[in-house]
């Protein structure tokens, strides 16, 4: 059966390698090698307990170079300019943070994105808020979280509830926090009835939810309309254009009766009614925990996977009254986890999904630490680094336009069955992808031509900093890129074709020691022409590799 029993014993690179792919964006080699010296218990607790440290709290302006969210002024800001602009430097912001995060925080952040889905709408100021309120609950409470994201003012907008009035109910975002949200939609049991609720609580729903409208942005410090958890901006209550009619739901909660507001400030009790209800179900916490399944474990429920995984965890979590951590930590420490149970082959968990382009682009820019514009010595050269080469000539080709999914689905690999991660790789996205190891090491864009704004992979001084082990030998670096840059380890055939064909270009082992490291060791390192074609070549036929897709 699946086990949550803890792995025991040192992770080792490949488990540390695993690990890290999966919980967070920050890898390298020296993470990697850190790591396998803990244990699951231990590496997980790392991960999961340690505060995320944010360079900078908020984004800066390319053109005025100063904070314009909450910090700093907005009366220079250039007046033209349209406000999705700063929505970009607030993407382009959260990029910067969650590549350097050391933590599964922006990991999670992002995980909880795809589960209350927004476009990047609305603005700046409320959009920064929408980001903020994720990270806020990144490790905290689902079921609080949930609750907020009602008066979030992007969701607001985004699902139409901020036109849902007692004189026109809109359903939208009822409907979608049913179905999407929070319990998930169950299999038809009959006409308008989806086994986890009917088509009547919808109705219900949307009247509760009626009269939650955004709140102007001249009111952004009033206390009154602050969530005094967060201290975020959030929508406010109008009663006049409230249901307030009691609302009562069907057999699937019950017949629960929610008595309806009798005031303004009494809608944030109907509210936290309504959200309590539905985390009072079973299915609720089942539905929460597959997300976390599929998202970083694997793409297969099965009956057993339900049995002994699922099951166990969604009870965990509703005891935990929705406290993300604690399930999440049991099933990262799980021999399930790493593969180690006996109802699985190592490799149906390990390097078993494709990466999605911001985990490929994430984990190539931290395994080879290469330089980044800084946004406070050059905002404009940030700016475009992020939007112009990150954003518009990596991810978008490469099918995902960060924080901007198409629907309120979200991104199709994180639902849509069966094919799942596989809809990133396909004839459209498969180009961008492979090149990316070229883009790094000439600083070009590659395919439409153009530099990735100063951003450069430089492959000896990475190689001198890493492998000194026994850097001569050519066998042992060949296993050394393939154990810090592949998943799982490869077939003798395969390792054999990226030390013969391509790092020793069809020469002898010893040609490496003798013609290429020998004489660069001699120059004090300094004439590096010795070495950087070999290794040049071998970090791109990897990164080509089908191999280095896999997470």
């Amino acid at each position: 059966m699946p086990s949550l029993e803890h792995h025991s014993g040192l992770l080792g690179k490949t488990f540390a390698g695993h690990l890290l792919r999966r919980s967070c964006y920050m890898i390298s080699p020296t993470r990697i090698a850190t790591f396998a010296q803990y244990t699951a218990d231990q590496a997980v607790d790392i991960l999961l307990d340690t505060p995320p440290s944010f360079s900078l709290p908020e984004p800066i302006h390319h053109v005025t170079e100063q904070h314009f969210i909450n910090l700093g002024t907005r009366t220079n800001l250039p007046e033209a300019e349209a406000n999705g602009t700063r929505r970009i430097l607030i993407k382009n912001w959260w990029m910067n943070e969650a590549l350097q995060d050391v933590t599964a925080a922006s990991k999670m952040s992002f995980f909880l994105h795809t589960c209350f889905t927004t476009a990047d709408e609305g603005l700046d100021q409320k959009y920064f808020d929408h980001v903020a309120l994720l990270q806020f609950y990144a490790l905290g409470s689902f079921k609080a979280l949930a609750e907020k994201m009602c008066v979030d003012h992007t969701m607001l907008t985004y699902l139409d509830n901020a036109q849902n009035d007692k004189n026109s109910p809109n359903e939208n975002f009822a409907r979608e926090f049913l179905e999407l949200f929070t319990i998930g939609k169950g299999n038809q049991a009959a006409p308008g009835d989806y086994t986890n609720y009917t088509e009547a609580d919808i109705q219900e729903a949307a009247k509760l939810l009626t009269g939650f409208k955004t709140t102007a942005i001249d009111d952004r410090n009033n206390p009154l309309y602050l969530d005094p958890d967060t201290n975020l901006f959030r929508g406010r209550p109008v009663y006049s254009r409230h249901d307030t009619a009691d609302k009562t739901f069907s057999h699937r909660f019950n017949n629960k009766t929610i008595t309806g507001a009798v005031s303004a400030e009494d809608m944030w009790r109907e509210l936290h009614e309504f959200v309590e209800m539905i985390f009072a179900q079973t299915a609720t916490a089942q539905y929460l925990v597959r997300r976390l399944y599929l998202h970083f474990v694997g793409k297969q429920i099965t009956p057993a996977i339900e049995q002994a995984i699922i099951t166990p965890l969604a009870q965990d979590l509703k005891a935990a009254n929705y406290e993300i951590k604690p399930v999440l930590k049991s099933l990262l420490k799980s021999k399930h986890f790493f593969g180690q149970d006996a109802a699985v082959e190592l490799n149906t968990v390990v390097g078993a999904m494709l990466r999605s382009p911001w985990e490929l682009w994430c984990h190539s820019m931290n395994m080879f630490e290469v330089g980044l514009p800084d946004p406070t010595t050059d905002a404009e050269r940030h700016r475009t680094f992020y939007n112009g080469w990150v954003r518009n000539n990596f991810m978008i080709p490469c099918g995902m336009d960060l924080w901007k999914p198409s629907d309120v689905a979200g991104y199709p690999a994180y639902y849509q069955t069966p094919s799942f991660y596989r809809e990133w790789f396909n004839s459209s996205t498969i180009t961008t992808r492979y090149l990316l190891g070229q883009m790094l090491l000439t600083g070009k864009k590659v395919i439409v031509g153009g530099s990735i704004n100063g951003a450069q992979l430089d492959i000896v001084p990475w190689f001198v900093k890493h492998f000194k082990d026994d850097p001569s030998n050519a066998t042992w670096v060949v296993n050394e890129f393939v154990t810090y840059l592949l998943p799982l380890p490869i077939p003798q055939e395969r390792f054999d074709y990226f030390l013969n064909e391509i790092f020793l270009d069809g020469l002898h082992a010893l040609s490496w020691l003798y013609d290429n490291w020998t004489p660069f060791e001699a120059s004090n390192f300094t004439e590096d022409a010795y070495v950087r074609t070999p290794l040049e070549n071998l970090v791109k036929a990897i990164m080509y590799a089908p191999e280095y897709q896999l997470i």
